[in-house]
């Protein structure tokens, strides 16, 4: 009896799998990111300076824009190097691009 080798193809899933979980370059870790949350609050991530912070305003220097927060009782509850939360009523927010 002859024996017959068995070619497997290649899987095409694993391949698909691999290249989702390839390594992310480090220039996306300093993107900036805003998530916003249901529960009135959001977060911002890659922030470069607050520009002005009161009740009703919050503006932030995000590099290549600004963001503008709006809304009641705003506040920053959460400060480090590139990364703030703010809580509060948010009624809207901007996307401030200079010419």
């Amino acid at each position: 009896m002859k024996k017959y080798k068995i070619k497997r193809e290649k899987d095409s899933t694993l391949a698909v799998v691999k290249s989702v979980f390839k390594k992310i370059p480090i220039e996306s870790y300093k993107t900036p990111c805003i998530t916003i949350y249901s529960n009135g609050h959001l977060q911002i991530d890659n922030c470069k300076e607050i520009l002005d912070y009161t009740e009703n305003i919050i503006k932030i220097n995000m590099g290549d824009f600004n963001v503008e927060i709006k809304g009641d009782l705003l506040k920053i509850t959460s400060l480090a190097k590139g990364y703030i939360t703010v809580t509060g009523e948010i009624f809207s927010l901007n996307y401030l691009y200079e010419r």
